[in-house]
């Protein structure tokens, strides 16, 4: 646990809260109907594209954003 920050821990707890009492196969066709997974699927991509995540991004400033350290991340 020494490795993951506040917000880290917090982010943790927060997706256990909400999917943790869900079983294998429904958090799998949750996560399965997310816009970022669907995207990827109907273009035969491998992986999912950042920005489909964001919803709340009109003006493409969180996309930026994330562009400009994408190099560093690791998921």
């Amino acid at each position: 646990m020494s490795v993951f920050s506040r917000s880290d821990i917090e982010a943790l707890e927060a997706g256990w809260m909400e999917y943790g009492i869900f079983d294998f196969d429904t958090r799998t066709q949750r996560s399965h109907s997310h816009k970022a997974y669907r995207n990827a699927l109907d273009v035969g991509k491998l992986c999912m594209d950042y920005a489909d995540f964001l919803e709340d991004d009109p003006d493409g400033e969180k996309v930026r954003d994330l562009l400009e350290i994408a190099e560093d991340l690791r998921l």
